[in-house]
């Protein structure tokens, strides 16, 4: 019984120590791998550092260090294209630990030299399986780890501010180089057809190696190109991260990173982080697995940059004049849906990241960048098309069934007339809309430059009050003068204002009313730096206003000018204490009051109620309430005017018709003559029936949007507009 349970205990033992030892071993396994994957990543870490060297401290360093790299490739080709002739014997090379595709057994793969048979043996061949990856290989795949060994083609314009002469190195050097790498590709994957069986070819990656008659020249040249591809990547990446920080396109925070050192302006700050992002990509265990993302954005790039190219030809910009002579814009599409094409057949999931990562940067610095001095491809696209449209566009084609109010509005100075800017910017429903402006000087060189001084600020108060509008400004020596000028010459083709807005003629001082309407707007975060900075350009340089007294305009003059665009066939609109307009105290609902105020003077004369003048006031009124702001906040009240009970009734029902013929939205509400005021009836058409309607008015309005006085001023003016 004892020795039983004695050799029991010696079997247990036993057992406990072979585990423990098979742990053990296990674990040393792990040390080990780890150990080398730490050690691999270290080794891996210490060229980058040398690249800082190169890239950054001695002034020419990067071209003679790329030119010692190149010579030592060039020898290391060499010696493999000598090999291939230099070993003319059979032998076998014996298959990479790595490989596990052949289980236990180490069978040998045979080199057979130059041979007719190898060659037809590897010319019409299938895929097969990859022992790195354990996968069949495609050749989109294949195109995705063989396209990182090509897209060198863009580091000469990496750098091109370095160079001497661009436009003549850039294109000769890309094609030179292009030329040589494809015939260096051709020339390997023959010989290699032609000398090594499929075995030796599929399942031993390091062929060129064993065959070398100098096998250390191999690794000499991978070690070189790699170290070249990444020199080449690292100062080109940085340069352009400096462009990018210069032109502050991305934000403050990157701003530093365009500061140079040296004589050449070397990147220094750039290549650190550049530098960094590298190393954080040798973490990345295998290569091919990267290879593909970093090939949707080299491709994503090269497709970007033949848009560019297709564009600019497309847009007939005339100084853009490519010296390549195969240059079209045939060429550049088909590049652009090459690179798209590829792109989504390699993965379609990571070129939909790359392609939403471009759209996000893209919005980055057309919200967030500041205004820039050079030209934007758009406004290119845009004159090309517009100006395509406009001649197509014959303003004596153009029906009364598609009317929209093109207009003229006449401002004096934006900082007392904000409101009605806005106001008619909403009544405009896409159609043309001009501010337009006459500065009152004699046409000389100083007028000229206080116009161009102007008008630049002018369209910045467009651009950050948000108004679609276009600015006219005219040198004149009197207003008259400059308005018969906006008149005659405004608009381009079929886009020409046919309705002239102005302000009321009147005494009083104005007011700065600008921090109203722009300053208060709820911008968003990406566009809140850029306007605020407008709105403070726009403070600081807009005219000042008119001092207390100071008056420019004569009644005459304001007069002539409404008399002007009405002989030129324009429709005439009077606007008055808009200044007292503010849209954000427009909370609950309110009314739209629409009083066609020659309508009984119309009808008394037998001719009806449905005059030019009074479709115009119901038109632009109906079109302002299409404007959501106004639609969800007002109504449409049509007013009109009766003498009695019968007539009430008679004139309700005809307006609610015509409301319903025309399809406007609305109610009507019927003022009696005698509400408020005197018994005494003036004659249809006089100034005192106008003064009686301007009474009637007053007394009539109720949750109005607008309120409506009676001039003070004893002139003309104050009576009969």
């Amino acid at each position: 019984m004892v020795p039983a349970i004695s050799k029991y205990a010696d079997n247990k033992t036993s057992a406990y120590l072979r585990g423990t030892w098979l742990k053990t071993k296990k674990f040393q396994k792990i040390i080990l791998a780890y150990l080398r994957y730490v050690s691999t990543r270290i080794i891996a870490h210490l060229p980058t550092c040398a690249y800082y060297f190169v890239c950054v401290f001695p002034p020419g360093m990067f071209a003679k260090t790329t030119f010692f790299i190149l010579l030592g490739v060039i020898i290391s080709l060499c010696s493999s294209f000598v090999s291939f002739f230099i070993h003319k014997k059979k032998y076998f090379s014996e298959i990479p630990a790595e490989n596990t595709l052949f289980g236990n057994h180490t069978p040998h793969l045979l080199y057979t030299g130059f041979n007719w048979t190898t060659f037809k043996d590897n010319l019409w061949t299938e895929p097969t399986v990859d022992y790195q990856t354990g996968e069949v290989p495609t050749i989109l795949i294949i195109f995705g780890v063989l396209f990182n060994g090509v897209t060198g083609i863009m580091a000469g314009a990496n750098i091109s501010g370095d160079l001497k002469d661009p436009a003549k190195s850039i294109p000769r050097g890309t094609l030179e180089a292009s030329g040589f790498t494809f015939l260096i590709y051709l020339l390997l994957v023959f010989f290699a057809s032609c000398t090594c069986t499929r075995p030796l070819l599929v399942n031993q990656y390091n062929f060129l190696q064993i065959i070398n008659v100098v096998p250390v020249l191999t690794t000499i040249g991978v070690f070189l190109a790699t170290l070249s591809a990444s020199l080449s990547c690292l100062i080109g990446a940085s340069r352009i991260l400096q462009a990018v920080a210069n032109d502050n396109l991305l934000g403050s925070f990157i701003t530093r990173l365009g500061r140079g050192f040296g004589r050449n302006n070397e990147p220094v700050f750039a290549v650190l982080v550049s530098g960094l992002c590298v190393q954080a990509v040798i973490f990345v265990s295998k290569v091919n697995t990267l290879a593909p993302i970093v090939s949707m954005f080299f491709l994503l790039s090269y497709g970007v940059t033949n848009l560019a190219c297709f564009v600019l030809k497309v847009s007939s910009a005339p100084n853009f004049r490519p010296t390549f002579p195969y240059y079209s814009k045939l060429t550049a599409l088909i590049g652009m849906l090459s690179c798209f094409a590829i792109m989504i057949a390699v993965n379609a999931l990571y070129a939909f990241v790359s392609v939403a990562i471009m759209i996000i940067l893209f919005l980055v610095i057309v919200y967030r960048a500041p205004i820039t001095p050079w030209g934007d491809v758009t406004q290119a696209v845009i004159y090309h098309q517009v100006r395509k449209y406009l001649l197509r566009l014959d303003p004596r084609q153009i029906h009364v069934k598609y009317w929209r109010p093109q207009i003229l509005l006449l401002v004096s100075n934006p900082r007392s007339c904000y409101p009605l800017i806005d106001f008619v910017n909403d009544i405009k429903k896409s159609g043309l809309y001009i501010l337009g402006n006459v500065i009152v000087d004699r046409f000389d060189g100083q007028a000229i430059t206080r116009h161009n001084q102007e008008i630049d600020h002018w369209y910045n108060f467009v651009r950050c009050a948000e108004i679609k509008a276009f600015v006219d400004q005219i040198v004149a020596p009197s207003i008259r003068v400059g308005v018969q000028n906006l008149l005659m010459s405004s608009g381009l083709g079929g886009m020409r204002p046919n309705t002239v807005i102005l302000g009321y003629f009147d005494q009083q001082e104005p007011q700065d009313l600008i921090s109203q309407g722009v300053w208060h707007r709820a911008y968003n975060i990406f566009e809140r730096r850029k306007k605020e900075q407008l709105h403070h350009e726009i403070m600081v340089n807009l005219p000042k206003l008119r001092e207390k007294g100071e008056q420019s305009m004569r009644v005459a003059d304001y007069v002539g000018v409404i008399k002007d665009s009405m002989l030129l066939g324009k429709n005439v609109c009077i606007a008055r204490n808009f200044s007292s307009l503010n849209k954000n105290n427009i909370k609950e609902p309110a009314f739209i009051d629409v009083w066609p105020v020659n309508a009984k003077s119309i009808e008394h004369s037998g001719e009806g109620i449905c005059d030019h003048t009074y479709l115009l006031i119901l038109q632009l009124s109906c079109i302002l309430n299409m404007v959501s702001f106004w639609e969800s906040r007002t109504k449409i009240r049509l007013m009109s005017i009766a003498h009695g009970d019968e007539s009430e009734v008679l004139e309700k029902n005809r307006l609610k018709c015509l409301l319903h013929e025309l399809r406007i939205p609305g109610e009507v509400h019927i003022v009696h003559d005698t509400d408020g005021l005197s018994s005494e009836q003036p004659t249809v058409g006089t100034t005192e029936w106008y003064e009686h309607l301007n009474q009637l008015m007053r007394v009539s309005l109720w949750k109005r949007c607008c309120n409506f006085h009676k001039s003070t001023s004893s002139s003309r003016t104050g009576k009969f507009i």
